[in-house]
């Protein structure tokens, strides 16, 4: 076979190798996206294994769950703020004695490459191991909240009077519901997070107000919850001849 010495004829040959094998001349970037920061070891319940993770994280979270000897399963996603509870109930049912791993995959976007680049994405992943010592059974009772669980705080910005209630409960979510006796009105469905956090509202100081916090668990209705809410509730004065 003819060699080939000259310069155009090299890269008349180059263009018609690659044209037939798909030469692919641009360096490939490996980015990974950023490790997820746990908080603190699992909480595992007779109801629920409870994760959180720092709230500074603003990415995409991938969640599965995998039993031993078992195909890997996602349970959640999306924009997850700080946490994640993962409860029992009819359609997701947990057994007690299995070891079961979860993984955390961040996979927000990364980056942009100039396009001279070819970008390979790398998720990061955090792996957590909980085992269930039991699981309560179907139609059990929620334990009712404490006072110690429930802080009110008030606070004062732009001239604007502000209540904020935090609610440390984990094992289930948290609803909140406000009524303003002075005006006869109520507030419905303020709080309603995954794991733990605060909710703030504005009030009148001269006005007298009812904050009442409960439990709520997965479920259409209170007769088709796996657990049930009734007796969680806790109430609170606030405003006006509270005391």
């Amino acid at each position: 076979m003819k060699k080939i010495s000259n310069l155009a004829g090299i890269v008349a040959a180059s263009a018609l190798l690659c044209g037939i094998f798909g030469c692919d001349n641009t360096e490939t970037i490996t980015m990974t996206s950023a490790s997820i920061e746990m908080v603190g070891d699992p909480i595992v319940t007779d109801k629920a294994a409870i994760f959180q993770w720092k709230k500074s994280l603003a990415n995409e979270i991938v969640i599965s769950r995998q039993a031993s000897g078992e195909e890997e399963v996602f349970i959640d996603y999306g924009f997850i703020y700080n946490g994640i509870a993962d409860r029992v109930w009819e359609g997701n049912p947990l057994k007690a004695g299995v070891e079961y791993t979860y993984r955390f995959y961040n996979t927000s976007d990364v980056s942009a490459a100039r396009k001279a680049y070819t970008l390979e994405k790398k998720y990061s992943c955090v792996e957590r191991k909980v085992k269930f010592a039991s699981i309560a059974p179907a139609g059990s009772n929620l334990s009712p909240l404490t006072e110690e669980q429930v802080k009110i705080t008030k606070y004062e910005g732009n001239g604007t009077n502000y209540v904020s209630v935090y609610v440390d409960e984990k094992e289930a979510g948290v609803w909140l519901n406000i009524y303003d006796k002075t005006d006869d009105r109520w507030y419905y469905d303020l709080y309603n997070l995954e794991v733990g956090g605060i909710k703030a509202f504005e009030y009148d100081s001269s006005h007298a107000y009812e904050i009442t916090v409960g439990k709520w668990w997965p479920g259409a209705d209170e007769d088709h919850k796996y657990y049930i809410n009734k007796d969680t509730e806790k109430v609170f004065k606030l405003g006006k001849d509270s005391n």
